[in-house]
């Protein structure tokens, strides 16, 4: 319930999904 714990996952869900989700890496390494 506190605002700094609900921070601290919504930055951390955002980060890695969006670099395994990298259309350009993997564009490049094929």
């Amino acid at each position: 319930m506190d605002p700094d714990s609900n921070s601290n996952s919504k930055k951390i869900s955002p980060g890695p999904i969006i670099r395994h989700f990298n259309p350009t890496k993997i564009s490049h390494r094929h």
